[in-house]
């Protein structure tokens, strides 16, 4: 079992700790987001969809649905008047 670094040294090693995993996390991501169809890739997501999926998403209310509706036809129009 590797030993505890010196009382001294501690903030500045979960520091290194902490900057490495944010590297490998981010490494990690970036080769997800360029192999997506990978079975590793999709393994790893997983999780995370799932939890957004069951946690994070609701199905919208009716006066959402026509707020988004409204947001749609306005930025068709802009797109409409912008084409002619």
């Amino acid at each position: 079992m590797p030993s505890a670094p010196p009382l001294r040294l501690r903030p500045s090693a979960k520091v290194a700790a902490a900057v490495g995993a944010v590297a490998g996390a981010t490494e990690i991501f970036g080769w997800m987001g360029r192999h997506p169809a990978h079975s590793l890739s999709r393994a790893l997501a997983k999780p995370g969809h799932e939890l957004q999926h069951r946690l994070g998403t609701r199905e919208p209310t009716p006066a959402q649905l026509e707020v988004a509706e409204a947001a749609l036809r306005a930025c068709l129009e802009l797109e409409h008047d912008h084409d002619t």
